[in-house]
């Protein structure tokens, strides 16, 4: 705190709160997942948020690993162009599984969405084995997860272009 004090650029009021901010959201030791965490460098102060990759752990290497996406009647119309004409969306493509493990990359919003009616979830051996509530309008898309929440992509439009190449099953 010491260090946030000294600093010109950063008040006296401001370096209370940033401090205690730090140690409401993370222990000293580590930063915990997808909270913030402050830094100064030069004469900027910078709000850092830790990604999240939900697909990490998944080995799409391995047998009989689908992907699912059911879109809610009410979310139909929200839809990109592209994929308004249909409702239930599969792919067992394992390059297009790894893709997404690589270009999913999410920051916490710190809150929860209320309501996700949509669902895209990951079967593996016909068994489910990671499932979100998501959202893809154009110009605003994010999944809902029970272990981290509501979460918004790093780069926008990443969910659609890669659940755009699911393939339409009705």
């Amino acid at each position: 705190m010491r260090e946030i004090f000294n600093h010109a650029a950063v008040s006296k009021p401001m370096a209370l709160i940033l401090w205690f901010c730090s140690m409401v959201h993370a222990p000293a030791h580590s930063a915990a997942p997808g909270f913030a965490k402050a830094t100064i460098g030069g004469d900027q102060l910078r709000l850092h948020k830790d990604t999240i990759r939900p697909l990490a752990n998944l080995n799409f290497d391995e047998k009989n690993w689908k992907i699912h996406l059911k879109i809610a009647p009410a979310d139909k119309r929200l839809l990109p162009t592209a994929m308004r004409k249909g409702r239930y969306f599969t792919s067992k493509n394992k390059e297009l599984l790894r893709e997404m493990q690589k270009s999913w990359v999410f920051v916490d919003s710190g809150g929860d969405m209320t309501t996700v009616d949509s669902k895209v979830w990951f079967t593996q051996n016909k068994k489910r084995v990671i499932e979100f509530g998501i959202v893809i309008e154009e110009g605003h898309e994010g999944i809902q997860s029970p272990e981290w929440g509501w979460l918004l992509p790093a780069s926008p439009g990443q969910l659609a272009a890669t659940l755009g190449k699911l393939k339409r099953i009705y």
